[in-house]
């Protein structure tokens, strides 16, 4: 179901296997990456499994994450993807994270282009939602960029490192989606 690599406006989206483990554990494990997301924190031996887990859900076609990867080097500088997939109803959740490094430079936003244009062309899909924890200004600004609109908030959503969150639900219908 999910295409192996996505060209973007100067990077590349490749699905991401357990070789790309280390280039990842270098970002996802610091504070500012995992803090305000719902992870409980990764090791490299949890990223090396949700790998192996990566590669066999695509070619399910029940989620994907890809890595991001610009011109220069093939290592991940980030991730994105699609989880949650409801065929019945046309609908997915895309999740995103980057290396501190790269935060501020549209790259989240010219990763996501190819993957939603690909969403709601081959994908099928209507409906693209996004969950973002509460204080997570860049993520909602990457959406706003991406046209996606706020539609609520969901109080005490999830439960997170021993506490509720509290976060907002964003969509993007293929109706939008230039």
């Amino acid at each position: 179901m999910f295409p192996t690599v996505l060209q973007g406006e100067g990077l590349r989206l490749r699905l991401l296997t357990v070789a790309d483990a280390p280039a990842l554990y270098a970002f996802v494990s610091k504070p500012e990456v995992y803090e305000p997301t719902s992870s409980d924190g990764w090791t490299l031996e949890s990223l090396e499994q949700w790998a192996r887990d990566n590669v066999a859900g695509a070619a399910a076609g029940k989620w994907c994450r890809y890595g991001i990867v610009l011109p220069a080097s093939d290592a991940p500088i980030g991730s994105i993807g699609l989880f949650n997939i409801d065929l019945r109803n046309h609908r997915c959740e895309i999740g995103y994270d980057l290396s501190p490094d790269y935060w501020g430079k549209g790259v989240m936003t010219r990763a996501a282009r190819p993957l939603l244009a690909w969403a709601f062309g081959d994908g099928g899909f209507n409906r693209v939602e996004a969950t973002v924890m509460q204080g997570n200004d860049p993520s909602e600004r990457v959406l706003e960029r991406l046209g996606f609109k706020r539609e609520a908030l969901l109080r005490e959503y999830k439960f997170v490192r021993g506490e509720y969150k509290d976060y907002s639900m964003w969509s993007l219908l293929a109706s939008d989606h230039p």
